[in-house]
């Protein structure tokens, strides 16, 4: 990655920890947090959730090639959050079967934006993910 996209993800995962922990934000979160559905699912849900209200805010203008490194890295904060305040214990396994699950939802969800992710040149197989509107960040997305 280049340093100017390095730059531009670092800054995109900064604001996604300001909505996440925003006063009005953060019970949307903590309610996708505490739904009802595989650990795996949770955490790509949500932070593609917030990607999309990092995406809306900026008005589109966030590059196609952040949004699957800043994903991986705001799923990788929703967990060490889960863990810290103990309202979950997603293991090294739950985030492993969880990003497949991200770049299905990223390019379900993007899929105006580009084709695929950068580092992906075919769909990858299909991975289950929530069926209807989720609790949480994609829900209110």
């Amino acid at each position: 990655m280049n340093p100017k996209d390095q730059a531009a993800t670092q800054r995109v995962v900064l604001a996604g920890k300001k909505i996440m922990f925003d006063p009005k934000t953060f019970p949307i979160l903590m309610k996708g947090i505490k739904g009802d559905m595989p650990m795996p699912d949770k955490l790509a849900t949500e932070a593609v959730g917030l990607m999309k209200m990092l995406q809306d805010k900026a008005n589109g203008s966030i590059p196609i090639q952040v949004l699957l490194p800043a994903a991986a890295m705001l799923m990788l904060e929703i967990a060490k959050f889960m863990r810290d305040s103990k309202q979950g214990d997603p293991t090294p396994e739950d985030i492993k079967a969880a990003y497949p699950k991200l770049v299905a939802l990223l390019q379900k969800v993007f899929s105006n934006a580009g084709a695929a992710p950068p580092g992906q040149t075919a769909a990858p197989s299909p991975q289950p993910v929530a069926a209807a509107p989720a609790p949480g960040l994609m829900g209110a997305a």
